[in-house]
């Protein structure tokens, strides 16, 4: 159950510095960045349909969250979500 967490977690962080990266070159990216990432966690659901990782989305709006209220850049984010990635991929257990 903690592999999956940690699956969940990383998934989740990935995702949300591809969106990051996606809008790095944007005019309003805080706007755009803290936007996509509300829409992907309002398309996820909170129950497990599968058995591979699957979106966290408290995490996504928690960033879109912070992003739209000045807490944190999204360089800032990013350098953060890349340590949380980093410390995942130690924990997780590949299976064969």
């Amino acid at each position: 159950m903690i592999e999956q967490h940690r699956a969940d977690a990383l998934l989740t962080l990935q995702l949300a510095n591809q969106i990051i990266e996606k809008h790095k070159a944007s005019t309003a990216r805080v706007a755009d960045t803290s936007k996509e990432l509300d829409a992907l966690a309002a398309t996820q659901t909170q129950y497990r349909k599968t058995a591979g990782p699957t979106v966290q989305p408290p995490f996504l709006r928690e960033m879109a969250r912070q992003l739209r209220e000045g807490m944190i850049t999204p360089d800032d984010l990013a350098a953060e979500n890349s340590k949380g990635i980093a410390h995942l991929e130690q924990k997780i257990v590949r299976l064969p």
